[in-house]
């Protein structure tokens, strides 16, 4: 990992790498484990450490262009950074939508509590409801205050190339082009519309080095009144289609629709291979290993939350979420 070739050779792993000492530094010396906990302190000295003059990478390993970043510490990671040490340790990274400054202590008290790096992701609604400005400087806070944390800072669906470069602009280290949907939010848009405009906004993103997420498929239910409120499984993956849309768009991870929706209610009953269709995402983890996949709507509900809730004057009906088994087999 030491020698030009090393570093070479893990920044094509990388697809686009932020910083080649990095990676290096990474592969060098974080530990073999299965958990997060005993690699995050590792994870974040060296993003802490790395210069930030990048060698940027097309999909396929190629360089693009060198560029310098900034020559202080990063304070906010790629998202892909954590992406690939997560499937290098086995291990999955949970993303979580924030509104405001209490969620995000609560979040990065839990990631110190179990040393897990995580990604904090802002819907549109999100930032128009906290102020960019304020998000912004609330999560560079964050990084301040716990800074063994790794942690991205990811903009959540996206619905068009003026969102995800308005989060760049602002500093986001991440974004999600959601062309799954027209620019409503709400339409099912084409496979053509979809490679066309995740394309353009991967294009802009590793320009800055930052990652992108694309989604293909729609998936269930509405979230922050972005979705098309269809059934979870009216628009399911097809894996063919996912390849296809990597090759074409060199996106660094992918979001899929296999049964799942966003919201509290998400099935009825406990989902099996009927309405959940892990089958799907394993097939196309068989054929994209390389590709980064994305479980949305997949929280858990537990039933004794649901009782807490509702002895305190909530009114949830029955409903089940995503298992922690499944989440589990998604992340293998």
């Amino acid at each position: 990992p030491g020698s030009e070739a090393g570093r070479a050779s893990l920044a094509r792993s990388a697809g686009v790498c932020p910083a080649r000492m990095l990676l290096a530094r990474l592969k060098a010396s974080a530990k073999a484990s299965k958990s997060p906990r005993a690699s995050a302190l590792t994870l974040r000295k060296a993003c802490a450490r790395a210069n930030m003059s990048c060698t940027l990478l097309n999909g396929r390993g190629s360089t693009l262009k060198t560029a310098v970043v900034s020559s202080a510490p990063m304070p906010l990671v790629p998202m892909r950074v954590l992406l690939d040490h997560a499937a290098e340790h086995e291990y999955g990274v949970a993303a979580f939508n924030v509104n405001n400054m209490e969620q995000i202590q609560a979040i990065m008290e839990a990631a110190r509590e179990t040393q897990s790096p995580v990604i904090i992701q802002a819907s549109r609604g999100a930032r128009s409801y906290s102020n960019d400005r304020f998000l912004y400087h609330l999560m560079l806070a964050a990084a301040e205050l716990y800074p063994e944390i790794p942690v991205a800072l990811h903009q959540d669906h996206g619905n068009s190339p003026e969102t995800c470069k308005s989060a760049i602009e602002m500093g986001f280290t991440s974004v999600m082009m959601d062309g799954s949907l027209m620019p409503d939010g709400k339409t099912p848009s084409t496979f053509e519309f979809n490679v066309g405009t995740t394309r353009k906004v991967v294009e802009m993103a590793h320009e800055r080095g930052v990652t992108v997420e694309g989604e293909l498929g729609v998936l269930g239910g509405i979230e922050d009144g972005h979705g098309a409120g269809v059934d979870g499984l009216s628009h399911v993956t097809d894996p063919d289609q996912a390849v296809e849309f990597v090759e074409q768009t060199g996106v660094d991870a992918l979001a899929l629709a296999i049964g799942t929706s966003h919201g509290a209610y998400k099935f009825t009953k406990k989902p099996d291979g009927s309405v959940l269709k892990m089958d799907i995402l394993i097939e196309i983890h068989k054929r994209l290993p390389k590709t980064h996949l994305v479980m949305h709507g997949s929280s858990s509900v537990p039933k004794e939350l649901q009782d807490i809730i509702n002895k305190y004057g909530g009114t949830l009906k029955p409903t089940w979420g995503v298992p922690v088994e499944e989440i589990q087999l998604g992340i293998k």
